[in-house]
C-alpha cells in the first residue's frame, strides 16, 4: 500500500513539476502587425495578421468584427465581406490558454467604393498595360490627380503617396511580386479604384 501511495504521490509531483515547465515555456503573443488596414467594398478581403514575437506559443488568429459601422462588414472564417464604403473596426484574438484567456487587439480597416457608373470623369482615367511587368501608365486627361496608391489583395499599401505631375504618368511596379492589385487613385471629387494585373 505504501508503495502505490508513494508512486501516486511520485506521480503527481511529476505532473505539477511538468504542468510548470509548459507555464513557463510558453511565450506569449505581445502584438499582432501587417493587418490590412484597406478594403474595396464588394471585394473579399483575406485577413492577416504578423505575430510578435514569432515564436510565440500560439499564433491562430480569431477574427471578430468589433464596430461594422455602415459597411455592412462580415466575417467568415478569415475573410472579411464588406458591402458599402465606410469604417469598420476588426478584433484580432490570440487564445493562449486554457481558460480562454488571450491576446486581444482592434484593428481599423477602410473600406473605400470602386468606380460607379456615374463617375464619368473617373471612367475616363486609362490605367495600362494589365497585365504589366514592369512600368504601370495612368492617363488622368483633364482630372487632377492628387494621389495615387496600390494596394495588394490582403488591403495592405504596396506604393503610396505618388502624385502624378502630368495628365499621362509612369509608375514603376517592376518590384512588386506578380498578382493582382488595386490602384486607388484619389482627387478632388472623390476616389476610384481599379484592378491591375503584375506579372
Amino acid at each position: 500500500m505504501k508503495t502505490i501511495l508513494k508512486k501516486i504521490t511520485l506521480f503527481l509531483c511529476l505532473s505539477l513539476f511538468i504542468s510548470n515547465l509548459n507555464l513557463v515555456a510558453q511565450i506569449f503573443v505581445e502584438d499582432i502587425i501587417d493587418v490590412p488596414d484597406t478594403a474595396i467594398a464588394g471585394i473579399p478581403l483575406p485577413l492577416t495578421g504578423t505575430v510578435i514575437p514569432e515564436n510565440a506559443t500560439f499564433q491562430n488568429i480569431e477574427w471578430t468584427i468589433f464596430d461594422a459601422g455602415t459597411t455592412g462588414a462580415t466575417i467568415t472564417g478569415n475573410t472579411l465581406h464588406t458591402d458599402a464604403e465606410g469604417t469598420v473596426i476588426i478584433t484580432a484574438k490570440i487564445v493562449e490558454s486554457m481558460t480562454g484567456d488571450g491576446f486581444t487587439k482592434n484593428f481599423v480597416i477602410e473600406v473605400v467604393e470602386s468606380v460607379g457608373i456615374n463617375d464619368l470623369e473617373f471612367i475616363n482615367i486609362k490605367i495600362y498595360p494589365s497585365p504589366t511587368s514592369g512600368e504601370l501608365r495612368i492617363e488622368s486627361g483633364e482630372l487632377r490627380v492628387s494621389n495615387v496608391e496600390m494596394l495588394d489583395v490582403f488591403g495592405r499599401k504596396v506604393l503610396s503617396s505618388v502624385s502624378l505631375s502630368s495628365p499621362e504618368s509612369v509608375i514603376d511596379v517592376s518590384h512588386l511580386q506578380a498578382g493582382i492589385y488595386f490602384v486607388r487613385i484619389s482627387s478632388d471629387i472623390g476616389q476610384v479604384v481599379k484592378k491591375v494585373v503584375k506579372q
